[in-house]
């Protein structure tokens, strides 16, 4: 999925605008709505749009709140109309009858950034049999596994792709 359309025309100033700035990869679920044990979800095409369609029933919301989750945690509540406590959240989406307790949210995606193309991997997850459910969030940059990235995600991802713009870009 990418954000941001290749060299078009800025029509104010008629300059050609920078060339993609996020282009979405893959989603891995595991235990997730309807998606039972590991799930990928190969995003890579040469499109700038991605369109999911299916019966009701499917996934394709919960593709699309699994991204927002990847990217946001917490703060991906208010994006997905969710009015519970992020906690009960994470309990409601938890696939129970999957072969593992643990529960995740991996999105890997590309960021083109002067010049460079960076590759980020974001894995959120839990316990869902803990009595207190607690998220976690690992982070890996061009394949190596970042702890300080991991503890400073929501303020980095804030750079890339503010919260407040993820709207415009995801949407059912």
């Amino acid at each position: 999925m990418t954000l941001k359309p290749r060299k078009r025309k800025n029509w104010l100033s008629g300059k050609k605008a920078e060339e993609d700035k996020m282009k979405l990869k893959k989603l891995v679920l595991q235990n997730i709505g309807a998606f039972l044990n590991r799930n990928e979800i190969n995003f890579e095409c040469n499109l700038p749009i991605i369109l999911i369609g299916g019966l009701n029933g499917r996934g394709k919301t919960t593709i699309l709140e699994s991204v927002l989750v990847a990217l946001y945690g917490k703060r991906s509540g208010n994006l997905i109309g969710n009015h519970q406590k992020f906690e009960e959240y994470l309990y409601k989406i938890s696939n129970k009858n999957g072969e593992s307790v643990e529960c995740f949210i991996e999105l890997s995606f590309q960021v083109n950034a002067d010049k460079e193309l960076w590759e980020y991997r974001v894995r959120r997850y839990w316990d869902r049999e803990r009595s207190r459910l607690k998220m976690y969030t690992d982070v890996w940059k061009n394949g190596n596994k970042d702890k300080a990235l991991s503890e400073s995600w929501d303020m980095f991802i804030e750079e890339i792709l503010p919260q407040a713009v993820a709207p415009f870009f995801f949407f059912d």
